[in-house]
């Protein structure tokens, strides 16, 4: 009976994946279980649980029989304050946003194992009042992929294990912003501010916003990775996980609502097209056993967003080709975290990050309003009998304010300032152990 309801568990968290559209604060996301989350992520070397699957594969020959998690980690959004030059501050808007997961691992024989996982390994959501400040960049922005991610583990001997992966990824982007008449009617007759303010009708169509939505995805992409565990002695252990990046040829439609007459042979709805590069992770961890009850570790994890130069995308109508100079940065996160088993069945976690931001001072922009970041977060397990309830809380911020100067090309005519962006994390995972 328990195995059925735990099948049917599976089953519900599995077409909730797939089939959400739920968002998700952070274009990269770590957080993918409250055992990993609750020591910020530091557990590529300790990997002692089905959540292995994500951090580090080559860690489920640690597990007997089959095991099982599914759960779900909630972002709070609605944290950045933006102040700008000409007097006016913005909140963005307030969102819970849950993330389901799920894991399985199952040892086939002495030395192979095989893990499967569900989950969302990048995700992002912006939104703001549709009549704010910021409108004509965007007022509602948000991406999401959803994984999975099938593994075979050798056992090499008692203390090496190496791992192999291929993801099938789905990935979707939607985007709404306001585009000002006026200014349209001035770049295409090409008036001087001057012209431009002394033209009745572009006075008139200055005061007319044109509401653009666009959504894309593809649905299947692949991509490998690569996993080790190594126990170096009673004390030390290593670990090592590498996910390769991911190219997308995104499709789908621009809607739009408001259209001023005179523009109607130039903005109408229309297919769209684009291409992205979602980023190589290089995952590593070492993990020190203290005492029998207290685990310390300590990883350092690489993003590849060096891919990110460009956000380019065609418009099957009269804009045409638009193209938004990205030039992102690869990046470097160091976490540390501490396990403190305080009994047989219950444990104690604590951790904290620093993440840096991949974002330069010439491409930030109100889709992700954001800086470096510190993450403090703690939780707990409780084992009983063959089941295991894992939760987590984090507190995430930015390391200061930060000016998003104006750039007319993409739609940002006033200087800003984000002076704080704030989230919550809240997460909870149930398992069970066959």
């Amino acid at each position: 009976m328990k195995k059925g309801l735990c099948y049917c568990f599976l089953l519900f968290t599995v077409s909730l994946i797939w089939s959400s559209s739920s968002r998700a604060s952070g274009f990269a996301l770590y957080e993918n279980s409250p055992t990993g989350a609750a020591v910020a992520g530091a557990f590529a070397a300790t990997a002692d649980d089905p959540s292995a699957v994500w951090y580090n594969p080559a860690g489920i020959t640690q597990l007997d029989g089959t095991q099982i998690m599914t759960g779900f980690t909630t972002y709070t959004t609605g944290g950045a304050k933006l102040e700008f030059e000409n007097g006016p501050t913005s909140n963005s808007v307030d969102d819970i946003v849950p993330v389901p997961y799920f894991y399985a691992s199952t040892k086939i024989n002495e030395k192979f194992w095989f893990g499967l996982g569900m989950f969302s390994p990048f995700g992002l959501s912006a939104e703001y009042e549709k009549d704010w400040e910021g409108r004509y960049n965007t007022y509602y922005s948000a991406n999401v992929a959803k994984e999975l991610n099938p593994n075979i583990v050798y056992k090499v001997n008692d203390s090496l294990s190496v791992g192999f992966g291929v993801s099938v990824q789905q990935f979707e982007v939607e985007f709404q912003q306001k585009i000002n008449s006026g200014v349209v009617y001035q770049q295409g007759k090409g008036l001087t501010a001057e012209q431009a303010a002394a033209d009745p009708l572009f006075n008139h169509l200055k005061g007319i916003d044109i509401d653009q939505k666009l959504f894309a995805d593809e649905n299947a992409e692949f991509r490998y990775n690569l996993s080790l565990f190594y126990t170096m002695n009673e004390k030390w252990s290593f670990g090592l996980n590498y996910r390769s990046e991911v190219d997308y040829t995104l499709k789908g439609d621009a809607n739009y609502a408001n259209i001023p007459a005179p523009f109607s042979t130039q903005i109408y709805n229309a297919a769209i097209s684009g291409d992205v590069t979602l980023p190589q992770v290089l995952w590593t961890g070492i993990a020190y056993k203290a005492s029998p009850k207290l685990t310390l570790e300590v990883d350092l994890v690489m993003t590849g967003w060096s891919s990110y130069q460009e956000l380019k995308f065609k418009l099957d109508n009269g804009l045409g080709t638009q193209t938004v100079e990205k030039n992102w940065d690869d990046v470097y996160s160091i976490r540390f975290g501490a396990d403190y088993q305080m009994t047989d069945a219950f444990a104690v976690r604590c951790g904290y990050l620093f993440d840096e931001s991949p974002i330069p001072d010439s491409s930030i922009d109100y889709a992700m309003p954001s800086s470096d970041r510190h993450m403090f977060s703690a939780g707990f397990g409780y084992k009983f009998g063959n089941w295991t309830v894992d939760s987590h809380y984090a507190y995430v911020t930015i390391t200061g304010e930060r000016d998003i100067d104006a750039r007319p090309v993409e739609s940002m005519y006033i200087n800003s300032r984000v002076k704080e962006a704030v989230s919550h994390q809240f997460g909870m995972s149930l398992s069970y152990m066959f």
